[in-house]
């Protein structure tokens, strides 16, 4: 990470910005934070990173705020694009998922299963998160919170 004196510099790419539904070129609200933690997964997280130069593969972080459409729509896309390249070769950081602890396994779940997703393919892992959690790297820290929007829920967000 780049180093400024002794503060450590953040980035945040934002792949998309727009509500649930994205127009041509754009995505929904989506943004990677470091190269290495994705905030959501849009409609189209691995084709947007790579129009930012950023590397799907080196996503280490994948946080679902919730489980609306727009924010996992791009998730077997994802997952299929790190099992291809995986199959490529090269050394990748294995891709965690985090997000609410009532709907993260079935989110995962119902993504892998619109692919064809041999037993030997690396499953992501899920690290679920309940409202009050927090969770910390050496760059980012997420907190959750119980959430009312739309459907009742719980909600990531990251600072």
């Amino acid at each position: 990470m780049a180093q400024s004196g002794d503060r450590e510099r953040t980035s945040i790419t934002f792949l998309g910005t727009c509500a649930n539904l994205p127009y041509a070129g754009e995505d929904c609200s989506s943004f990677v934070f470091n190269r290495r933690h994705l905030v959501d997964a849009g409609w189209y997280a691995a084709v947007r990173m790579l129009s930012f130069a950023l590397n799907p593969m080196e996503i280490e972080h994948l946080f679902i705020t919730h489980r609306h459409i727009d924010h996992i729509m791009g998730l077997p896309q994802l997952l299929h694009y790190r099992r291809i390249k995986r199959r490529e070769g090269g050394e990748f950081p294995p891709l965690k998922i985090l997000g609410p602890a009532a709907d993260l396994e079935g989110v995962i779940e119902r993504a892998i299963g619109t692919l064809h997703w041999p037993e030997d393919a690396v499953r992501p892992e899920a690290l679920p998160l309940a409202p009050g959690d927090t969770w910390e790297s050496e760059d980012l820290v997420a907190r959750t919170c119980a959430s009312s929007h739309t459907v009742d829920g719980e909600t990531v967000y990251v600072d």
